[in-house]
């Protein structure tokens, strides 16, 4: 791995529709490398797809002991 790789990531979520249903793609990408490090997929948008992406990258070889997440998806409270 660069000495730069794992320091920049970036990730999103996109839908991918497939004829009338929708799955959603949770994607990391490192900025050194340009290339997708881990992703993830779901029939829901919701906080599971974004927990199931960060395990993910938790076990991925990664240069930061530190790792900032931010999310916009809406917590639903019961």
């Amino acid at each position: 791995m660069g000495r730069d790789a794992g320091k920049k990531l970036v990730t999103d979520i996109t839908y991918i529709r497939i004829e009338d249903k929708f799955v959603y793609l949770s994607a990391v990408l490192d900025l050194y490398k340009n290339g997708i490090v881990t992703w993830a997929m779901s029939h829901q948008i919701d906080l599971d797809l974004v927990h199931t992406t960060v395990e993910q990258l938790r076990q991925c070889t990664l240069q930061s002991d530190v790792l900032l997440f931010r999310s916009r998806i809406p917590v639903k409270k019961n």
